[in-house]
């Protein structure tokens, strides 16, 4: 079988989601006999569609960048040649979009016009929203009536076109709810993405997959489609040197937090409600902080020294990297899945998660705990509830172990199976 991979990024340029998903998928594949091609948005004017090199057995090609990319508008432009080199040179029997930011949208009509099954992989929001990833709004039980109202879109445009650290920021969003200024404007123009994205979906996709079921059924509650669709999760790599943890209630209890500076991911959450934290329990913590380690390191949890900062972790040592931790804080605002989250589970670590989409893998009290808003309020009071009483460590530990993961082999031979039915 020939497989296309469309995804906005290669994985030798980026380490993260999308493309190390493409990557994942690209390996597996590849191992079960099966021709792949990976294609990105470039920014070479001159000759866009250039076929750049075969790389570890992936045919890589580029398809021209949207300088202002929406995903709207979709439009044949003329493409002869690099069609010719993809229906000739590869001949593909399936196409995967993993995403699509960042392409110019003729890239539909060209996947189209191939006459193969279309599969696409629903993980963010750019199919929902003006943006590819969404902001700091709680979305989880937001699921559009069936009027459709978008005031929780439209909230959500404000805090995203209205910064309030800026003075006038701050009065444009104070005067946009007043006065609702430009809610009107906000709401036709939603309203008509709305609308194209519906056709889009219909007009070019054969089969979708999302990662969580409270996703599809977010994404469903804004989109009236009658899709075939699965609930596929993001696979985990094998933990193979498990070790069998033991609470110690006389020990420092130890965190981690993997998601650096940024602010998507809970950063100023973590910060803020260590710091209270901190001051009354230092002698009983740990904490240890990955990522932006510039960013982190400057910041109010400097001045402890139960806390440490570094750069992220390299991949192979990802599990020894975690075990060290009694829990680990999964606090974003927005994930429609959190691989982090499974990866602390596989390496018997406890995870303590806002409520966002991907959390919904752990059962509160059970093999984790999930705060819901007010979200630092609740991340302080459960803290210290654990440091208060460190014997329920080993309650929430036998019940991670008995949690079903998904792995990576299981995770592919579930795309795969689509892919199979797909062609037939």
């Amino acid at each position: 079988m020939n497989i296309v991979y469309i995804v906005h990024e290669n994985h030798y340029n980026e380490l993260s989601g999308a493309p190390l998903i493409t990557k994942h998928y690209a390996e597996k594949a590849i191992n079960k006999k099966n021709n792949v091609a990976i294609i990105t948005p470039s920014e070479n004017e001159i000759n866009p569609y250039l076929n750049q090199k075969i790389i570890d057995g992936i045919n890589f090609f580029n398809w021209p960048k949207s300088k202002d990319w929406n995903l709207t508008k979709p439009e044949m432009i003329e493409h002869k040649s690099f069609l010719k080199k993809i229906k000739i040179d590869f001949k593909p029997d399936i196409i995967h979009i993993i995403d699509l930011v960042n392409f110019r949208p003729d890239i539909l009509d060209f996947c189209k016009s191939l006459k193969v099954p279309i599969v696409k992989h629903v993980i963010n929001f750019e199919d929902l929203s003006f943006f590819d990833g969404e902001l700091k709004y709680e979305h989880k039980n937001n699921k559009l009536d069936k009027k459709g109202s978008l005031n929780t879109c439209l909230t959500c445009l404000n805090n995203h076109y209205h910064n309030e650290k800026k003075v006038t920021g701050h009065i444009a969003k104070f005067l946009w709810f007043k006065f609702n200024l430009d809610i009107k404007n906000y709401s036709d123009k939603l309203e008509k993405r709305r609308l194209e994205v519906i056709d889009i979906t219909e007009k070019y996709f054969d089969h979708l997959i999302f990662p969580t079921k409270n996703f599809a059924d977010f994404y469903f509650s804004h989109l009236n489609l009658n899709k075939n669709f699965d609930i596929i999760g993001f696979g985990v790599k094998k933990n193979l040197d498990k070790s069998n943890k033991i609470s110690n209630p006389n020990k420092k209890i130890n965190f981690i937090f993997v998601g650096g500076g940024s602010e998507r991911k809970g950063w100023k959450l973590v910060e803020d409600s260590f710091d209270k934290i901190l001051k009354k329990y230092k002698n009983k913590i740990n904490l240890r902080i990955y990522g932006f380690k510039k960013k982190t390191s400057k910041s109010k949890l400097a001045k402890y020294k139960a806390v440490e900062f570094y750069d992220s972790f390299d991949s192979p040592d990802l599990y020894n990297t975690l075990a060290w931790a009694d829990f680990g804080l999964t606090t974003s605002y927005f994930e429609t899945y959190c691989k982090i989250l499974y990866e602390y589970l596989e390496s018997g670590v406890i995870p303590i998660s806002t409520n966002f989409f991907g959390s919904e893998i752990i059962t509160n009290e059970i093999n984790g705990i999930v705060i819901n808003r007010s979200f630092k309020e609740n991340l302080i009071k459960t803290v210290e509830n654990i440091l208060e009483n460190p014997k329920v460590i080993e309650r929430y530990s036998k019940n991670v172990k008995k949690t079903k993961i998904l792995y990576e082999e299981e995770e592919f031979e579930n795309i795969f199976n689509i892919y199979q039915k797909l062609k037939r």
